[in-house]
């Protein structure tokens, strides 16, 4: 993976950080498949179904400490987006006097 955390006494900018092997990642699941093979005449038919499942989680990464535990890697899937749920979009200002406070940024209702 690509180093995350990287004092700046190292003098490495962020886009030209290294990789190395500094995580750790469990993955679980499993994989199936189901074969139908007949011969009618002179024609072979066969028909293939294929399942798999799988999970996994980061147990660790390299990455700064954070109070903040959806900010961190650790914990959650590889590559796994993570940002805020909307519930909808106000629909007029009483609205938006009942909601609760909305800290990002200025908010009116739909027109």
């Amino acid at each position: 993976m690509t180093r995350d955390f990287m004092p700046p006494s190292v003098g490495i900018l962020p886009a030209a950080a290294p990789r190395a092997n500094v995580g750790s990642t469990l993955n679980k699941g499993f994989d199936g498949q189901l074969k139908f093979s007949q011969q009618i005449n002179k024609v072979n038919l066969t028909v293939r179904s294929t399942m798999v499942y799988s999970r996994n989680e980061i147990l660790e990464a390299d990455e700064q400490y954070s109070n903040y535990p959806y900010v961190r890697r650790a914990g959650f899937r590889v590559n796994q987006n993570k940002g805020l749920i909307a519930l909808g979009l106000f629909k007029d200002y009483d609205d938006i006097r009942n909601s609760p406070t909305q800290n990002f940024g200025r908010v009116a209702p739909v027109i």
